[in-house]
């Protein structure tokens, strides 16, 4: 298993804050879902299940004190 990117991002953090953007598209409720061509939609009656057990799990998640992971670039340089 390849470990680039994670060396990367750590020697990245050697050097101070990393940050980065993200841009997300949410459709509104009724738009049409469009697909790469060969990606077609399922009709597995999971997914459903599974979307309304993931908001559950968000929700939950949301309301529990957060606090910030730390990663020590020197640790990370000796366990290599």
């Amino acid at each position: 298993m390849s470990r680039r990117l994670f060396d990367t991002l750590i020697e990245r953090l050697a050097h101070g804050p990393v940050c980065w953007r993200m841009v997300v598209t949410v459709a509104e409720p009724g738009d049409p879902t469009v697909l790469p061509t060969g990606i077609a939609l399922s009709d597995d009656p999971l997914l459903a299940a599974r979307s309304s057990v993931y908001a559950r799990s968000y929700q939950r998640c949301i309301r529990e004190p957060h606090t910030p992971s730390a990663v020590d670039v020197s640790e990370v340089r000796r366990a290599q």
